[in-house]
């Protein structure tokens, strides 16, 4: 997965980004709502799910190639988007599943 100082970087700069997507989200769903303020277990929850987001992301973008600066922009963004990136994700996997008649 690393294979050089470069690639560490790069990983430790995206799960960064992730982690702070999933913060801006609480951060912003407490703007939205006056009466909603987050407790420390939804910081918790929404940093866990953006960092597997966001290293799904990295993966995904290092299989196909993407530059160092457009792996940080979408892990950023999956950590921004947490939960609904893998509802995604996972519909996609039933439609593909269904396309190639795959039994569960």
């Amino acid at each position: 997965m690393f294979n050089n100082l470069n690639d560490i970087i790069t990983f430790l700069v995206s799960t960064f980004l992730a982690v702070l997507g999933g913060i801006v989200r609480v951060l912003s769903a407490q703007d939205q709502t006056s009466e909603y303020r987050p407790s420390s277990y939804d910081y918790t929850k929404n940093v866990v799910i953006s960092m597997f987001v966001g290293v799904l992301a990295y993966t995904v973008c290092r299989e196909y190639g993407a530059s160092d600066n457009m792996t940080a922009a979408f892990t950023g963004l999956a950590g921004y988007s947490g939960t609904h990136v893998l509802d995604y994700a996972m519909n996609r996997v039933k439609h593909l599943m269904d396309k190639f008649d795959v039994k569960k």
